[in-house]
């Protein structure tokens, strides 16, 4: 589900809970991103590798690279580094819990 038009302006600085999902606005427009990603996003932020946050979060290391896989992809990102501009131009900032 994306959003379009006139309501993207709304994600443009901040990640928006609407209907019970969190929404982030990527370089392919608004799109919502679950729980599990989100988690795996902050902890990424913190500069944690793949098998660090498996650890974290008691999943595989194969599970996290998929969470990281759809957020990139539901952003239209291809790098780590692209995905902290966009996490950090959407005001998400780590903190001690994820």
């Amino acid at each position: 589900y994306k959003v379009t038009g006139v309501q993207t302006v709304l994600f443009r600085s901040n990640l928006i809970k609407l209907h019970n999902r969190e929404y982030i606005y990527g370089l392919n427009g608004a799109t919502y991103i679950t729980k599990a990603e989100k988690k795996c996003l902050i902890m990424t932020l913190k500069l944690k590798t793949s098998k660090e946050i498996a650890l974290e979060t008691h999943t595989s290391v194969r599970t996290v690279e998929c969470h990281l896989a759809n957020i990139k992809r539901k952003l239209g990102t291809a790098s780590r580094q692209q995905l902290y501009k966009i996490a950090l131009s959407n005001f998400i900032i780590p903190n001690e819990s994820p």
